[in-house]
Parts: structure tokens; C-alpha cells; sequence
């Protein structure tokens, strides 16, 4: 069984354990698995001990590795002293208790993109011969023309937007990564397509959810989308910008306020002529605008993030409102989180 959890920049990390440790001592006291201190951020040496408690409602058979399953684990300071503080997923717990206290409900319903490549050479050894890397695509690989009848069976940069088979080549790869959500994992696929980018960049969509919820299949979309790619000799990026000169890898995060029974949404006022915009709706996205350039810390936090942020390419480059991009058919906010 793999126990999974994530560390403070998002990636995810994993131990595997034989079955038999899992007992009822495993889920009420957890499992002493975790050197804190070799994961970047968590703990300095001398309190390095932690201690990961499965959740046994994130139990699945893994559909590519039958004999094995994974459990997302919650992580605990040892000595039975509580919850570790920089848990991504107890700190998303204490933003939805704190929603809760004040008498709301929040849903977050991400649109996420990613590429699924052929092939990546990198070279760092051979200076000589300029460093650097070649990135390799069936949709636009020169490896790959003498097998097709015409070039219009290739993807065009910056055109690839819901194009169908025989130019979509990761239909297949998309609709098992889709299907196994859906079959193993307990998603709602509402979409998927070919995105923007020639080089096999997918959106997938599914139905939104409280904040660590979301957050769990986010991450666990990942998992599956990168574990497919792999079965098929390919890898799956999320790299926010990936090739020069085409469309980036996003994350549109539709964002709803209800109240707390989740039966009225808060942001939606059928008498506002502009929008549809309640005031509280207004007060949120004034918000976003107040705090946009500390919030790039943590939705573009890497030097490729800003790569992606530029004219021309469908990507957000001013911190301002527009209507387009506010209102979703169910009346969700929607900022664009660069990744």
C-alpha cells in the first residue's frame, strides 16, 4: 500500500507498506514512516520524527498495479502531540473551519492542464555542443512524417484547440486517465479535451469541491495522468511553460461562496444588471485584486511560471476584473491561477 502525502511546494511523496501493518492501531495512531527533516521545509533534524496516519476514505486499488493501492496519509507530530502544522492538508482543514466559523461554504472547481510528451532530451555534459534540451511530440514530431499521409495530421502551434482524431493523438491516453478518475478514484469527469498547445497539452475538468478535497484530486490527477503517460513510454508535464513560443499549462480555479447548509450561493444576485454580482461577490474579487502580487507566491512560484505570464499566449498579464472572466454557467468566480 502506497501512503501518500504532500510536501509544502505541491509535489507529492510516497512510502509503501505491506498490508498486514495496516491494523486499527495504524488508523488511530498512524505510522511512524516520515524523516521530516529530508523533506524541504517540514523539520530540522532534531525533530525529525513524524508520524503518517492513513485516510481511509482515499483507499483505491491502483488500476495499473492491481496488487497494489494507495491511501493519501495525514501527518502528525509523533509522541501522539497532534497535527503537524505544515501539513498541506491540515492547513487546508484550518481554512475550511475558519470559512465555517464565519458562516460559509467554499467550493473550488480547477480546470487543470498539462502535456503529455513523447520524449525529453536533456544535455548538460556536452558544453561544447551548447546545453539544452529537445522536447519530442507524435503531434508534431518529424519522427513521425514518413508514417502519415499528409502534414494535416499534424497539430498546429498555438491551434490545437479541440481538434478530434486522427490530430488529437492523446485521446486515448486522455480517456484512460479519465476512466481510471472516474472507475477508481471517485471523480466526476465533466470534460476533457485537447487544449491550445500543439505538443499534447489536455484539459481535463471535474466537479468542484470544499478546499481539501479539491486539493486531493488535484494532486491525485497528477499521480494518475503521470502513471499513464508512463505506461505508454510518454511524460506528463505540468511545467507552467513548457515550449517557447506556444500556449502554458494553467489552472482556471472556479471559486464559489454559499451558505453554510451549501444550499444558497452567496456571490450570485439575480438583480445586479451588470453581472449577476452580489456585493459580497464584488468585496471577494476586490480581495483577489488587493492581495494579487502576494498571492503569485504562491500561484506562480517558480522563475518558468513568469515565462508562461506573457501577451499572446492566453495567459493573464494585469491584475484587473474583466466579465468574462468572473462568471461561470453556475456563478463561480474565476481567477486564473498561473501555476
Amino acid at each position: 500500500v502506497e501512503l501518500q502525502f504532500v510536501d509544502l511546494a505541491g509535489y507529492l511523496h510516497s512510502t509503501t507498506v505491506p498490508l498486514h501493518l495496516l491494523d486499527e492501531d495504524a488508523f488511530t495512531r498512524g505510522l511512524g514512516q516520515l524523516d521530516g527533516s529530508s523533506v524541504e521545509g517540514f523539520t530540522t533534524i532534531d525533530e525529525s520524527d513524524l508520524v503518517l496516519k492513513p485516510d481511509p476514505t482515499t483507499a483505491t486499488i491502483l488500476p495499473w498495479s492491481p496488487k497494489r493501492a494507495r491511501m493519501i496519509a495525514d501527518i502528525y507530530l509523533n509522541m501522539e502531540r497532534g497535527r503537524f502544522p505544515k501539513d498541506p492538508r491540515y492547513i487546508a482543514e484550518k481554512a475550511m473551519q475558519y470559512v465555517a466559523e464565519n458562516g460559509y461554504t467554499a467550493f473550488f472547481g480547477p480546470e487543470v492542464e498539462f502535456m503529455i510528451l513523447n520524449s525529453i532530451e536533456i544535455d548538460i555534459f556536452t558544453p561544447m555542443f551548447g546545453v539544452g534540451y529537445k522536447i519530442h511530440s507524435v503531434e508534431v514530431s518529424k519522427a513521425v512524417t514518413d508514417k502519415l499521409v499528409s502534414t494535416s495530421d499534424f497539430q498546429k502551434i498555438k491551434k490545437a484547440y479541440h481538434t478530434p482524431p486522427p490530430i488529437d493523438k492523446m485521446l486515448t491516453a486522455r480517456e484512460e486517465i479519465a476512466e481510471y478518475l472516474e472507475d477508481y478514484f471517485g471523480f466526476r469527469v465533466e470534460a476533457h479535451h485537447h487544449e491550445v498547445a500543439a505538443l499534447g497539452q489536455i484539459e481535463i475538468d471535474f466537479t468542484f469541491a470544499d478546499l481539501k478535497k479539491t486539493a486531493d484530486n488535484v494532486i491525485t490527477l497528477k499521480y494518475v495522468a503521470k502513471n499513464v503517460a508512463a505506461k505508454y513510454g510518454m511524460t506528463a508535464t505540468f511545467m507552467p511553460k513548457v515550449v517557447y513560443g506556444d500556449n502554458g499549462n494553467g489552472m482556471h480555479t472556479h471559486i464559489s461562496l454559499w451558505d453554510r447548509e451549501g444550499k444558497e450561493n452567496l456571490f450570485y444576485d439575480p438583480d445586479d444588471e451588470y453581472a449577476e454580482l452580489s456585493q459580497l461577490g464584488r468585496y471577494f474579487i476586490g480581495g483577489l485584486l488587493e492581495h494579487g502580487r502576494a498571492l503569485a507566491a504562491l500561484v506562480a512560484p517558480t522563475t518558468n511560471s513568469y515565462k508562461r505570464l506573457v501577451p499572446g499566449y492566453e495567459a493573464p498579464v494585469y491584475l484587473q476584473p474583466s466579465f468574462s472572466g468572473w462568471i461561470h454557467p453556475y456563478y463561480h468566480l474565476t481567477p486564473y491561477f498561473p501555476c
